[in-house]
């Protein structure tokens, strides 16, 4: 956006300056006025979107402010540092001060004064001439006259604010050294900022609520619920619609949900409610991420929406990449009737291991904490209705790291390791009876006993912690059991 907006600033100024100077170009009187109309209407665009942007981005600061009102707790103290991360009105300095810029620019256009087809009307109203038409064809065929007086002064004042402008966009893209163009990039924000896309979000659907919710340790986390479509073709706060929670993939806003236009569509025009979320420490959302925190984020998310929508309205949950860990941990816990594991991985250290190396396998969960990020048994042990997806030629999740092939291998492992106990457990023993405390002894020839003790260390591979521990308690009791059938 900042290069299409300095590009037509640039386009509108050498306009001018042809004006202005008075120098033949090389045009005719026709194709200078065909000129002026297109670059002027353009401006005028600029000047008019990035008005409302910056009022649309003030309403929504307040909206802001009221939802946080809405959330009756005691833990409002640590909620000023949401409010200030949209700026004091929601409106960046630098893009307040860009609009300055504009403005000024504006208010000379109207003082401009040109004569064209006979009547004498400002550069604003003459750049409005040709909106509704193309490349200036509302301009007709009469050229474009400027007084003398004119093109010597205010003209020349109009020129001076453009460069102006310019210069202000200009430096976003100029070529530094890398601890400037960090600095740069860092703290100007004319363009492309989350105010914007915050606003953008509203603007597109204007039905949304902004939801904040307090996590179990007393975080914010930012949402959004955006009401699906009703069979009569309204779109409001309706009981009994469905609910799908988005969870999006690494280091995406919620935000930006927006412009995957087709499945926040698919889903509203079907009429779907639909929750999407920031997570901890994304957008407005405050914390630090890590797995087990968005996993514990996510309940609280799934409660309000069970909460909001009743006990018997379906509920489901759409995880993409890093949103299938969410995803797969809310369907085992019970919170949705619904799974869709959208393109994401079996774990966090298989995906590294097949983009990075074999290293980052074992180096991973020591640089993020992060050690149980296992998605296979979340999805194969989670009782709803549940569908996944897979891309073959995805270049993130890599197709050996992918949650399919984890489910399958899972489950034939687990399938081998079954049959190997039977076969192992077909017990060729004696038994004899332990004279000091009555006990009865199980007794292995020692062949028998190594494959059996080879096949109960890889059944121990396929239980969880709590399972192994009740295995070792009840060692005896479960070879008493097999002795007796």
């Amino acid at each position: 956006m900042g290069k299409h907006v300095l590009e037509q600033l640039r386009e509108f100024s050498l306009c001018l300056d042809m004006f202005r100077s008075g120098s033949p170009d090389g045009m005719d009187d026709f194709s200078r006025a065909q000129f002026l109309a297109a670059t002027s209407r353009q401006t005028r665009l600029i000047i008019l979107n990035m008005s409302r942007q910056i009022q649309a981005q003030r309403l929504y600061h307040r909206k802001i402010v009221q939802a946080l009102n809405r959330t009756d707790d005691t833990h409002k103290r640590n909620d000023k540092g949401i409010v200030d991360t949209v700026e004091t009105t929601g409106v960046h300095l630098d893009q307040a001060l860009f609009v300055k810029k504009l403005k000024l620019v504006k208010r000379l256009m109207f003082k401009v004064k040109l004569l064209h087809c006979g009547q004498e009307m400002s550069l604003w109203d003459f750049a409005g001439i040709g909106d509704s038409e193309q490349d200036g064809g509302g301009v007709g065929n009469e050229k474009v006259i400027f007084e003398e007086k004119v093109r010597k002064g205010r003209l020349a004042k109009l020129c001076e604010a453009l460069t102006e402008s310019e210069v202000f966009v200009a430096q976003i893209f100029d070529e530094l050294d890398l601890k400037t163009s960090i600095r740069r990039w860092w703290n100007l924000k004319i363009f492309g900022t989350f105010e914007q896309l915050r606003t953008e979000m509203e603007l597109r659907y204007p039905q949304s609520e902004t939801v904040f919710l307090r996590t179990n340790d007393h975080k914010m986390i930012h949402g959004y619920w955006i009401p699906g479509r009703a069979p009569d073709g309204t779109v409001g706060q309706h009981a009994g619609l469905p609910t799908m929670i988005l969870c999006g993939p690494n280091a995406m806003y919620a935000e930006q949900v927006q412009y995957d236009s087709d499945l926040l569509g698919f889903y509203i025009e079907n009429g779907i409610n639909v929750m999407v979320y920031n997570y901890r420490g994304y957008g407005l959302s405050q914390g630090l991420p890590s797995i087990s925190n968005i996993r514990m984020d996510s309940e609280t998310v799934a409660s309000y929406v069970r909460q909001r929508v009743g006990a018997y309205t379906r509920v489901g949950v759409h995880g993409r990449s890093i949103g299938g860990v969410v995803a797969t941990h809310l369907a085992r816990k019970g919170f949705v009737d619904f799974l869709f594991a959208d393109r994401t991985f079996r774990s966090l250290n298989k995906a590294a291991k097949h983009v990075v190396g074999s290293w980052a396998e074992y180096a991973l969960p020591f640089f993020t904490f992060c050690f149980d990020s296992d998605l296979t048994s979340d999805y194969i042990f989670s009782s709803c209705y549940k569908v996944m997806s897979n891309d073959p030629n995805d270049e993130i999740v890599n197709d050996n790291a992918s949650l399919k092939t984890g489910v399958a291998k899972k489950i034939i492992s687990d399938e081998l390791k079954v049959r190997l106990m039977e076969q192992s457990f077909k017990l060729r023993s004696s038994v004899t009876e332990d004279a000091k405390d009555g006990q009865a002894v199980l007794v292995l020839p020692r062949a028998q006993f190594g494959m059996q003790s080879r096949a109960i260390v890889q059944y121990h591979h396929i239980l969880n912690s709590q399972e192994t521990s009740i295995l070792f308690k009840n060692f005896f009791e479960i070879f008493d059991k097999i002795k007796e059938l």
